[in-house]
């Protein structure tokens, strides 16, 4: 996977940013309308403006003009990635620059082992090799912590599997918790935003020390998931084995609601998924194959009675039929 992200691209998107905010008339949302349709990279692009600021993508709301303008200058002067997604999270907060860097780094924008949507990634970790898969925009950093291998996931979800070797050391960090397993076999998720934060952690083999950011700690085994918080440990509900279904190319609802089946399968598809809110509270029950999410959306319609439309490529509407 290449880790940079085209630099034409993200320099289009900073220059939109700006003109959206200096002139959010019709003519210039039709002209990123269709600059945003044109390629998936826009898109995806795009995407990320959006999920730190909830204006996007119309504009209309944007904060810090000179500080977008600032992007817009740098992106010119700057090909590397980690300085676009630097200055790029500075428009879109209005941070001062440590605080924008310490933005960034919490949610991957860094981060050294990335996946984009829709993608899975394996690696191997320590001398030992132990297998690590990350799911669909996942964030995570590798690194010797004294006597420990830190897997810090800033954001997204892994599977980790140390049943055929030991592999003593070995963390998965969150900004929640640290978790050391033991000969297990284990997913943890960790996304970006939706209060109350949270970690969780699903086991199917071995055991798993859990040591939240606040001293709470409980060991997890085979069979159990939790959620873990910053000041404590608690049961997560559902089967356990539903937060491995992803490993399998496969999305499991178990009475979930429609709007949190949807953010949830907006994970796998570039672009933007929503629901009219009167809607969401609809429960969604199946088991869903990841690979063709269109013909999950056809199903999900069918089933409930409803009406998918999309708006362009990329931006899907489920209302009433």
């Amino acid at each position: 996977m290449d880790k940079r992200a085209p630099h034409p691209v993200v320099e289009q998107a900073a220059a939109w940013l700006v003109r959206l905010q200096a002139d959010p008339d019709g003519r210039a949302l039709r002209e990123w309308k269709r600059w945003y349709e044109a390629d998936p990279e826009h898109a995806a692009v795009w995407e990320r403006f959006a999920a730190l600021h909830e204006s996007l993508p119309d504009g209309r709301r944007a904060r810090d003009r000179a500080a977008a303008q600032a992007v817009q200058a740098g992106a010119s002067l700057h090909a590397r990635r980690r300085s676009l997604k630097f200055l790029l999270a500075a428009a879109a907060t209005g941070l001062t620059a440590a605080a924008t860097h310490r933005y960034a780094s919490d949610r991957g924008w860094l981060a050294e082992y990335r996946t984009e949507t829709g993608e899975q990634r394996m690696l191997s970790v320590g001398a030992r090799g132990v297998p690590l898969l990350l799911n669909t925009d996942t964030a995570v950093d590798i690194a010797q912590n004294g006597a420990f291998i830190d897997i810090c996931l800033h954001a997204g979800e892994l599977l980790l599997d140390l049943r055929a070797q030991a592999a003593p050391g070995l963390r998965v960090v969150t900004r929640d918790a640290a978790i050391e397993p033991l000969d297990a076999r284990l997913v943890v998720r960790h996304l970006r935003g939706g209060p109350p934060r949270h970690t969780l952690v699903a086991l199917t083999a071995g055991r798993a020390r859990i040591v939240t950011e606040g001293g709470a700690s409980q060991d997890v085994l085979a069979g159990q998931a939790v959620l873990a918080r910053t000041d404590r440990v608690e049961p997560a509900g559902g089967r356990p084995e539903r937060a491995f279904a992803w490993t399998q190319g496969m999305l499991v609802a178990e009475g979930m609601r429609l709007d949190e089946f949807l953010d949830e399968l907006a994970r796998y598809r570039p672009g933007f998924v929503r629901c009219d809110p009167a809607l969401a509270g609809l429960r969604v029950t199946g088991t869903f194959r990841l690979r063709d999410t269109d013909r999950i959306l056809a199903a999900l319609a069918e089933s409930l009675g409803l009406k998918v439309e999309y708006r362009t490529r990329y931006w899907v509407h489920v209302v009433a039929a």
